[in-house]
């Protein structure tokens, strides 16, 4: 999977456009997390990690060589949940705003991806986190939401396979430049 997940094909997508570009791509995604395991100190037991503080120190470490310019955000399969979905607006709200508190970045760019509608049939909770992806993404200054509609999985009905991952990858890239460019 090296080289063909959507944080790859973001970055050569912007190159291919601007090649004198510096990009660099800093893996903090956390497989299975909930939103609630983005706060600061909160620990994911099953990936024995503490996500927003692992992500914010390598984020930090970062901004010693370069400016963060942009997050890229897919995350809420398991906030798709009747008992969790409906709260999801406000915790992408305040997760958004703690990242710029917390990297002293009030103009970074927020850009989330909506989740795949491979189950969506199955599971109307993941329309509400859609929804709400879509609604922070069109309505909160310095955030634009990308699409997954019309992608396929690799056979599991939960992951995107490679040509989809590379497609999401150009959809954030797309986002970031709209953005960017104002």
């Amino acid at each position: 999977m090296v080289g063909v997940g959507p944080g790859f094909a973001f970055a050569r997508e912007i190159l291919r456009k601007d090649k004198q570009a510096r990009i660099y791509l800093i893996p903090a995604a956390v497989g299975g997390s909930r939103i609630d395991l983005w706060n600061p100190g909160a620990f994911d037991s099953v990936t024995r990690s503490y996500p927003y503080d692992n992500a914010l120190n390598r984020a930090k470490l970062a901004q010693s060589i370069g400016k963060i310019t942009a997050v890229l955000w897919h995350q809420g399969e398991s906030d798709s949940h009747p008992d969790r979905c409906n709260s999801y607006e406000q915790k992408l709200t305040t997760l958004i705003e703690r990242f710029r508190n917390d990297l002293q970045q009030p103009d970074l760019l927020f850009i989330p991806a909506q989740l795949s509608f491979f189950t969506t049939y199955r599971n109307p909770s993941k329309l509400v986190v859609n929804d709400a992806i879509k609604k922070v993404g069109s309505s909160l200054p310095g955030c634009k939401w990308v699409k997954s509609t019309g992608l396929t999985h690799k056979g599991d009905t939960l992951h995107y396979d490679s040509p989809s991952a590379r497609t999401l990858g150009i959809g954030y890239a797309k986002a970031y430049r709209k953005l960017a460019n104002k």
